[in-house]
């Protein structure tokens, strides 16, 4: 996976799969602590240890049909090779948090990507799922839920109808400040 949005739709995808309907992502940038921390919490049906451990195994995987699970343990490699840290913490009928620390000036730290455009393919990939977006960079911060598509356009709105995805690109503009897309 070449950006951090990437890792981001693979565990939304495992979480959305595992029973979540609330997801809640938290990305913190501190340029004097030379960190990118990357949290993603979600309400699932959560991991015993033993199944914890085996999310970690690239060639184990709970999923039907497939002999390899890569998506966390690239995650954990992208996080550890820039010097930073990884951390799976599950229980049982609650959910699962993971977070990655990498080192933000690291050569090999991948780019953050588009998160404006994740979050809206998200919301249309994922439409009975609430998302909670937290983006701090140097003590300026950004957030934004998807329960305000429903206070402004009710409750039958369609997160697939454009006016809803252009109020969404629209209501998360502000983050291409805080994250632009190509950084160098």
């Amino acid at each position: 996976m070449m950006e951090l949005v990437l890792h981001l739709m693979d565990i939304v995808e495992n979480a959305t799969r595992a029973g979540a309907d609330v997801v809640a992502v938290s990305l913190a940038i501190d340029t004097a602590a030379d960190t990118l921390s990357m949290d993603i919490l979600d309400n699932g049906c959560g991991m015993d240890a033993q199944l914890a451990d085996r999310a970690l195994d690239p060639f184990g995987t709970t999923k039907s049909g497939k002999r390899t699970g890569l998506g966390l343990p690239l995650l954990k490699e992208a996080a550890e090779c820039t010097g930073g840290a990884f951390e799976v913490q599950s229980v049982p009928d609650e959910g699962t948090q993971v977070s990655a620390v990498f080192g933000l000036s690291h050569l090999d730290r991948q780019p953050v990507g588009d998160l404006v455009e994740t979050v809206a393919v998200l919301l249309v990939s994922h439409p009975k799922t609430e998302f909670v977006l937290e983006v701090e960079k140097d003590g300026e911060s950004f957030g934004w839920q998807s329960l305000e598509i429903v206070d402004r356009f009710g409750l039958r709105s369609r997160r697939t109808d454009s006016a809803v995805l252009a109020w969404v690109r629209a209501s998360l503009a502000p983050l291409r400040a805080l994250l632009p897309v190509v950084e160098l």
